[in-house]
């Protein structure tokens, strides 16, 4: 249903990221409250329309290689982590356990929302 609304209203839709960086819960930090508003205030103004972006391999999103007032290596989850093997070990079980959760409602689903999310075997 999100999907025909967004379709019929042509409006934009962002996911921003305000959780983890540099580390899973637990060991990372919280992203910095001034990035998050540097980021959202791209966003309401625009400047992020036309920006260049990079697709996550592990779940298929866009996202931005810059954004004014962010440090460009917080917008690349992975750079972030002192151990990019580990980042790289919990986005594929993250994805995995998406792909998991969404079996048991794919009966369900249309065929739109069957093909979204995290790409298969990334």
């Amino acid at each position: 249903m999100l999907g025909t609304h967004l379709d019929r209203s042509h409006a934009q839709v962002w996911l921003v990221n305000t959780g983890w960086t540099r580390g899973p819960y637990g060991t990372g930090h919280r992203i910095a409250i001034e990035d998050s508003r540097a980021i959202i205030g791209a966003i309401l103004d625009g400047s992020l329309r036309d920006a260049e972006f990079a697709v996550d391999p592990n779940f298929g999103v866009a996202v931005p290689r810059r954004v004014p007032g962010v440090a460009e290596g917080l917008l690349d989850a992975r750079s972030t982590w002192p151990d990019p093997e580990a980042y790289d070990r919990q986005a594929l079980e993250l994805a995995a356990m998406f792909h998991e959760n969404f079996e048991r409602l794919s009966g369900q689903a249309s065929e739109r929302a069957r093909r979204g999310g995290p790409p298969r075997g990334a």
